[in-house]
């Protein structure tokens, strides 16, 4: 296909809602869809980094004359990697875990040029949750599954994850 623009690879209203706040309305909206089933004992990090690149890559494969944003978010306590929720029960489960601890939150994004640069970004949020109950079952009801996980104030560190 030959279509030129801004190609968001990304199901998530969350994205495009975060896109237009600045201004910015892709052409196109199109989720690529794959496995993110973590590989053997790849990091939080890498599984971000991995993902976001993945989606772009899929969605560039039928569009390669246009530019082509994705991301993913990985929620992970220590090294565990935490599941995106598939419903309001797990995200009121996965918030009751995050409840009082820190972790750290991994958001990657990968925009892929026409003539095949790429540019890449990981930013690391490390965060404490004091959820309550009452927290936790607002928040479940009100975002849509796999994107319930916990928005706490927290620190933000910028790792340029390539450029190339």
């Amino acid at each position: 296909m030959s279509e030129t623009g801004l190609i968001l690879a990304s199901a998530s209203e969350r994205r495009l809602t975060l896109l237009a706040q600045i201004g910015v309305v892709p052409a196109r909206v199109i989720a690529a869809d794959l496995d993110e089933t973590p590989l053997g004992d790849e990091s939080p990090r890498q599984l971000a980094a991995r993902l976001a690149r993945a989606k772009a890559t899929a969605v560039a494969a039928r569009f390669p004359q246009a530019f082509v944003l994705a991301a993913d978010t990985v929620i992970a306590a220590g090294r565990r990697i935490l599941p995106k929720p598939a419903d309001a029960d797990a995200a009121r489960a996965t918030l009751a875990l995050l409840s009082g601890r820190r972790h750290q939150v991994f958001g990657a994004v990968a925009l892929r040029a026409p003539d095949g640069r790429w540019g890449e970004r990981l930013v690391v949020s490390r965060a404490s949750a004091g959820i309550r109950a009452r927290f936790s079952a607002a928040w479940a009801a009100v975002f849509p599954p796999r994107s319930a996980v916990a928005a706490p104030a927290s620190r933000s560190i910028a790792v340029k994850a390539g450029v190339g």
